[in-house]
């Protein structure tokens, strides 16, 4: 037993509880394990660690140094621990909230691994592992976890390559992180040349085209050399050549200066007329090259400016950015391009359109784009256009098996839920099954199909329960089947659907459905019955026609009849209005006059008089 005011107490019973050594024998705190396997771990909140071992001892050492303070042998490596304190209830209250912390840790750390698709548990089960040491390896274990899933922004790189430096090479496979790059150049081994240079290639490929860095990272690689090399002839070749490659290609900010750099350098040289001529060129080629620079830069201002809380706006900018640097590649070349590109998915990873914009470059320019499409799905799964593109360069890079290709077809088709809607999951299987089929085996394709048959059907069934009614809905619904290589029962069921549930010209389905028994049948039973439906929509279509025909015929005798009828009534007017006509001129005696302006005196035998002439 230690002599120290805390004491680490071995037991045979892995469930036994830990007693005080002080007079009040109560239990701290219980610790399950297995005998002679477990790793039971204490932290207490002085520092010292007590812990069970594989080989029945129990060591104790200190938590800030690591170093060894004791070994408890013949023990069963199992280990119960009880601590004294000046404050007894202190011990109690901390070993409480520990052990409520732990519970907290391990829900979080839980779910995500039960959720691994889901963004915010990882950040959660990273943010209550991140505040004490003793989760340093469970930290570690979940960041790996986290990228196996998803791209990690460069404050969770950091953190990362913090606990894992060897993990820093593969940051570069998600953003063009120019602080990792540089990160990855920084206390080079001067013992190891090749590495170093091999190192600043990759930093070079990656940043040498950049708009802001393209000036810094020369610069950078210029003092390594400078650093690097000791012979003089060599070091100022290597220079020279560096200078030259920068200025290949001045599309970037502070070409001129870089220039004025270069000549200011060629100056110390032994011959300094010897540069005359290339550098002139350079100039040229700068002052060429002003008018488009010049447009770079309004871009370039307007990125800067711009809120990045508004992701519409800035997505606007990148995107205005990126087709005019294509339209120009000619010019630009496509290192500039690529730059401008991958900056652009970078600064809004969560934009479809940036990453489509993207893989449809590389594609026109027929260049490699597998590890985009890859870097694409991971970015922004719930968009078809990646997805498809992945399965398309999986295939034409001809360096991918066919079972690679299902098995990324099987992890999209395993993720609940889905992170695609109905009509891009549609896109997206179909698109696999047909990478399945020109790639691999009929086997292969049957087990594609299988794989994804739940999906499907789940997606078609959504289609038509909304479109029941069209035949052409259930046309496409069979086409496909047959295309994705579904059973003649399956095929046959989608037959027997859409002649009930049709209402448009389900005579036209059942007639398919009988060429498809008579060419795919695998019973004459069933062709029998699709004649049968076949016959019974024929009649039906016939009654409908003639109905149609007796209810035309009967319509035009009513119209008939009631022309008929309205004649008659109109020559009987007629009549009546011809008596009365001629009844009115019949009678000389019946005339009518208007008088106007008479005087009021007037009598009736001067109206008389008046017009006895008449």
């Amino acid at each position: 037993m230690l002599t120290h005011p805390r004491t680490a107490l071995s037991t045979k019973d892995a469930k036994n509880p830990a007693p005080s050594i002080a007079t009040e024998q109560r239990p701290l705190q219980r610790f399950k394990g297995h005998q002679n396997t477990a790793k039971n771990v204490v932290r207490a909140s002085f520092g010292p660690r007590e812990a069970g071992s594989e080989d029945g001892a129990v060591y104790v050492w200190d938590v800030a140094t690591g170093k060894l303070l004791e070994k408890l042998l013949g023990h069963s490596g199992v280990t119960s621990s009880s601590f004294d304190s000046d404050d007894e209830g202190d011990v109690g209250e901390e070993s409480v909230e520990s052990s409520d912390k732990q519970k907290l840790v391990m829900e979080a750390v839980c779910k995500s691994c039960e959720n691994p698709y889901d963004y915010n548990l990882h950040l959660s089960a990273l943010s209550a592992l991140s505040g004490d040491r003793v989760y340093a390896s469970q930290l570690e274990q979940q960041f790996e976890r986290f990228h196996e899933a998803f791209p990690l922004s460069l404050e969770l790189w950091l953190q990362y390559i913090e606990l894992n430096p060897e993990k820093l090479p593969e940051s570069f496979q998600d953003y063009l992180l120019p602080a990792l790059y540089y990160k990855y150049v920084d206390d080079l081994d001067d013992d190891d040349a090749k590495d170093a240079e091999d190192r600043w290639s990759v930093v070079l490929r990656a940043l040498g085209s950049h708009w802001t860095e393209c000036e810094n990272v020369y610069h950078l690689y210029r003092a390594f050399l400078t650093d690097s090399i000791d012979d003089a002839a060599t070091l100022n070749a290597r220079v020279r050549s560096s200078y030259q490659g920068q200025l290949l290609n001045p599309y970037f900010e502070g070409s001129d200066r870089v220039l004025s750099e270069y000549r200011a350098w060629s100056q110390y040289q032994p011959n300094p007329a010897d540069f005359t001529g290339e550098q002139d060129s350079i100039q040229r080629r700068i002052h060429s090259a002003s008018p488009l620079l010049a447009k770079m830069q309004t871009f370039e201002r307007n990125l800067d400016k711009a809120d990045a809380a508004d992701v519409s706006a800035l997505q606007t900018l990148w995107l205005e950015y990126a087709n005019f640097v294509v339209s120009r590649v000619s010019t630009l070349g496509c290192g500039v391009v690529v730059s401008v590109l991958e900056r652009s998915v970078a600064a809004v990873c969560l934009s479809g359109e940036l990453w489509g914009r993207y893989l449809t470059f590389l594609q026109d320019k027929r260049m490699k784009c597998l590890d985009v499409a890859k870097r694409a799905v991971r970015n922004v799964p719930f968009e078809s256009a990646p997805w498809v593109a992945l399965f398309v360069s999986m295939e034409m890079e001809g360096s991918t098996s066919a079972e690679a290709i299902h098995q990324v077809g099987a992890d999209l088709c395993g993720r609940q839920p889905s992170p695609l809607d109905q009509e891009k999951r549609l896109e997206v299987l179909l698109a696999f099954c047909d990478a399945a089929r020109r790639s691999g085996s009929h086997e292969l394709l049957l087990q594609a199909f299988t794989m994804s048959k739940p999906r499907w059907v789940e997606l078609w069934d959504e289609v038509l329960q909304h479109r029941s009614h069209e035949v052409c809905a259930w046309q496409s619904c069979i086409s496909e089947c047959l295309r994705v290589g579904g059973t003649v029962q399956e095929t046959r069921g989608y037959f027997k659907r859409g002649v009930a549930a049709a209402t448009d010209y389900p005579m036209v389905l059942a007639e398919a459905w009988v060429v498809f028994e008579r060419e795919l049948g695998d019973h004459v039973q069933f062709w029998i019955e699709a004649k049968r439906h076949y016959a019974l929509l024929l009649r039906q279509y016939y009654v409908s026609e003639v109905s149609s025909s007796d209810k035309s015929e009967s319509r035009k005798r009513l119209l008939a009849a009631e022309d008929g009828s309205n004649t008659g009534k109109k020559e009987v007017l007629d009549r009546r209005q011809a008596e009365y006509k001629k009844q009115r001129l019949s009678d000389d005696t019946n005339k009518t006059v208007f008088l106007c302006e008479l005087d009021k005196a007037i009598t009736n035998d001067d109206l008389l008089n008046l017009f006895a002439s008449v």
